[in-house]
């Protein structure tokens, strides 16, 4: 929600419709062909410290893998980068090609959630 600041509108409701866009594209040139979501992928999902490259990456179930971006953005498409998974909580970047960049590896906690990701022989932690 917005208050009366001088709060540009229009770029968020913008920046919405740009994440969700492509889906329902998809959806009315192809009714009821529409694929359930790997419901797996959530465990990976969440807000991770990336200290000190930047301050918080959130990583989301995406197609068929997933995506992260960093926060704050104004544009959270455009700065995605889109991982395939290649193995149980592993991925592979994909580059703007389409061809297959570096690993990012998930490591789970007691409670099947994902407690830290590796990414360039770093560590990142959850944060929620």
């Amino acid at each position: 929600m917005v208050n009366a600041q001088g709060v540009a509108t229009e770029q968020w409701a913008q920046r919405l419709y740009d994440i969700v866009a492509p889906a329902v594209r998809d959806a009315v040139k192809e009714p009821g062909k529409g694929k359930a979501p790997d419901k797996t992928l959530g465990r990976d999902a969440g807000s991770y410290d990336v200290q000190p490259w930047a301050g918080e990456a959130v990583v989301i179930p995406w197609q068929d893998g997933l995506a992260m971006f960093e926060l704050p953005t104004m544009n959270p498409v455009k700065e995605m980068e889109r991982f395939k998974n290649t193995g149980e909580h592993r991925f592979r970047r994909i580059r703007k090609d389409d061809s297959l960049g570096e690993e990012i590896v998930f490591e789970m906690g007691p409670d099947g959630r994902a407690t830290r990701f590796t990414q360039h022989s770093n560590h990142y932690r959850r944060i929620r």
